[in-house]
């Protein structure tokens, strides 16, 4: 089945201090909400969150019921972009402004080519001002020029970098980190039923990076309990690791490492992996 990425963005607005802070409550909320989905979830910042779904018939009204259920649920105005790969989802959650869902099929779509040059990722400011100085100064531009043109204005990678985003052809989720997450309908005391749903979100992300040369460097396991109150616990290995027992292990340990787990009623459960890096060659082996 083929894939489709939604793209959230929200802003707390004032008087919400911490709430919106990377990894807060407000994330774990958002999270929460689109893990009623999808455990393929990527947290790319306080308010911003890439999330890979099939792309199946009814997939649009799903995702606007999702829109409507962050409006009510956590008084949020939410950007959101529903598109085949993540660049494009991004750029057509930028073309949302204010607030809504924007679906896209593709780059030439052009609602996304009116949006300037800095609303793709990865062009900064300075990048963007060497564009312009250039004469480029929308989407619409840069898909009009050729590869090697941007690769003379930006350097031949970064140019690529930016050729390949503004096409599209970037079809899945960065791999600065890798996360899964579901809040229960009910609210689980047993650790045995939390350590079970560790296990199959962790075998789940090593699944998706099994024919990749990396692995990450640090796990970290997140609770959220019934009464609101949010518990993490990180761990950094000393190399990157992709041996399923031992980051199992690892994630058993944090999910017993004060955080009330076995006392306490928990909502909702996450690990989130990060600091990937190259495997030494001697463990290049395939993944069981």
């Amino acid at each position: 089945m083929s894939r489709s990425f939604l793209h959230v963005e929200v802003e707390a607005g004032p008087g919400r201090g911490t709430w919106a802070q990377d990894g807060g409550p407000g994330d774990l909320a958002l999270k929460g909400l689109l893990s009623e989905f999808t455990d393929r979830i990527e947290t790319l910042g306080a308010g911003r969150i890439t999330a890979e779904i099939p792309r199946v018939r009814g997939m649009e009204r799903v995702a606007r019921e999702l829109e409507q259920r962050i409006r009510d649920t956590l008084s949020l105005s939410p950007r959101m972009g529903l598109a085949p790969n993540v660049p494009l989802a991004r750029l057509a959650s930028r073309a949302a402004r204010p607030s809504g869902l924007l679906v896209v099929e593709d780059a030439s779509d052009r609602r996304l080519g009116r949006l300037p040059v800095d609303a793709l990722h990865g062009v900064g400011p300075v990048s963007a001002k060497m564009l312009e100085t250039a004469g480029v100064s929308t989407v619409a531009d840069l898909l009009t020029i050729s590869e090697r043109r941007i690769g003379e204005i930006l350097g031949s990678v970064q140019g690529a970098r930016v050729f390949r985003a503004v096409h599209g052809r970037d079809p899945g989720v960065p791999r600065r980190s890798r996360s899964a997450e579901r809040t229960f309908p009910e609210a689980v005391r047993d650790p045995r039923l939390l350590l079970r749903e560790i296990e199959r979100q962790l075998s789940g992300l090593l699944l998706d990076t099994q024919r990749e040369a990396v692995a990450p460097r640090t796990l970290s396991v997140r609770v959220r309990l019934r009464s609101g109150e949010v518990a993490s616990r990180s761990r950094t290995l000393a190399d990157p690791c992709r041996d399923r027992g031992v980051l199992l292990e690892l994630a058993s340990t944090l999910l017993h490492d004060r955080t009330g787990v076995g006392r306490v009623e928990v909502r909702t459960i996450g690990i989130v992996l990060t600091g990937f890096g190259p495997l030494a060659p001697q463990l290049l082996l395939p993944f069981e």
